[in-house]
């Protein structure tokens, strides 16, 4: 069964942070904004947002179902996989998420792909 597309809606306040949520087609509130960013503006199955300070995949029902794709271990970051499991050690200052199949990264205060 194919799920109904929820959009990205934002409440436009300014003054204390925009906050983003999601709505049906129909206009009517399905996730109320209350998250500081959204991976995308298109909520299918799951999707990624910003929750108090975390980057999680949540679930229509705001049920917490992925967190993020990378770990820290000994003051280094690497990747894991869905599961959690460790694919690409910690050795790494910082990381960032998986595009087109390559992932940016930095050691030493530069950024390499």
């Amino acid at each position: 069964m194919l799920h109904a597309v929820l959009l990205m809606v934002s409440n436009n306040e300014i003054k204390d942070g925009e906050l983003y949520g999601y709505k049906t087609r129909g206009g009517k509130i399905a996730i109320p904004a209350k998250f500081n960013s959204v991976d995308t503006d298109k909520f299918y199955k799951m999707t990624i947002v910003l929750w108090k300070y975390e980057w999680v995949g949540i679930d229509r029902k705001e049920g917490v179902v992925l967190r993020p794709f990378h770990f820290v271990e000994g003051g280094e970051m690497g990747f894991a996989d869905l599961n959690g499991d460790r694919i690409i050690p910690a050795t790494f200052d910082f990381v960032y998420p998986f595009k087109d199949g390559l992932a940016d990264y930095v050691i030493g205060g530069r950024n390499e792909r």
